[in-house]
């Protein structure tokens, strides 16, 4: 954004209104290519913490070759897949708050979600999911009366996050401050 502002304001200096949106659009455009860029660099450090999680256990096998190949794949399919989401519901987003009517997007970012999560635990990691006692879930209501448990995934890997979101419950994240700068 600063870039954008930076931008804008050399162009009013040195000239018309359609150079500083030609200008505003580039900018726009060069960010965009870095942040997709992201896409492909952030998933090789998810690589090494798996490889960190696996390696020193003398009750788990090391990762092969094939091992990293695929949790690079998820990562980098499961966070393009959530860019294109998340592009796709920002003029939404953007709109309501210009608006002031506040729509809402937290149930279609959840669906983006749910089903980048689905694509990425079928696809790279396993055919099939199944999860036990899931009758004694309480039931997911529309009204917002249903109570609110505490979902715990004994996390070991980054299989447990996929799979999370197979529950086809809203979910909110808690975790530890050293995770907030992983991918």
């Amino acid at each position: 954004f600063v870039l954008i502002l930076f931008c804008g304001m050399q162009t009013e200096i040195t000239g018309s209104s359609g150079e500083m949106s030609s200008t505003i659009y580039i900018t726009l455009i060069f960010i965009l290519e870095i942040y997709c860029s992201f896409v492909l660099v952030f998933p090789i450090a998810s690589v090494f913490q798996e490889r960190k999680i696996w390696n020193p256990s003398p009750h788990l096998p090391s990762l092969s070759f094939h091992a990293h190949i695929k949790i690079y794949l998820v990562n980098a399919v499961w966070m393009a897949l959530t860019l294109i989401g998340g592009l796709i519901l920002l003029p939404k987003a953007v709109v309501g708050k210009l608006l002031g009517k506040g729509f809402a997007v937290q149930r279609e970012a959840h669906f983006v979600e749910r089903t980048t999560s689905a694509i990425c635990t079928y696809v790279f990691l396993v055919p099939t999911v199944e999860i036990d006692g899931i009758e004694n879930l309480p039931p997911t209501s529309e009204d917002g009366t249903s109570p609110a448990p505490v979902y715990i995934a004994n996390h070991t890997s980054l299989i447990d996050l996929a799979v999370v979101f197979l529950l086809n419950k809203r979910l909110k994240w808690v975790s530890k401050d050293s995770v907030r700068y992983l991918p």
